[in-house]
């Protein structure tokens, strides 16, 4: 018998399609694997320089590298939190996890 894994909330996903969901990490803090699992590739970390709401502390946010290259769908959500143009599914973060 297995023992169940315990998962930790560390931030948000804000999909493309408008959803949103928490991302949980197996340790305390997100392995380059889990990172580029939920962003779909390769990740470039932003610095977000408004206050995300419920993360009483800096964020980031983390996106697909190659996303405008990859053609994937706006972000409607992420674009407007980072004030820029963002596309594909993203994490935000606190700052401090980022490792």
């Amino acid at each position: 018998m297995r023992a169940a894994v315990s998962k930790h909330r560390v931030g948000l996903i804000l999909r493309s399609s408008g959803r949103v969901s928490h991302f949980e990490t197996v340790g305390e803090y997100p392995t380059l694997g889990e990172m580029q699992a939920a962003v779909g590739g390769y990740i470039e970390r932003i610095h977000l320089l408004s206050i995300v709401k419920g993360m009483p502390e800096p964020c980031i946010m983390l996106v697909n590298e190659d996303g405008l290259l990859k053609h994937l769908i706006a972000n409607q959500n992420a674009s407007a939190l980072a004030r820029m143009p963002i596309v594909g599914d993203v994490i935000v973060m606190p700052a401090r996890l980022f490792k």
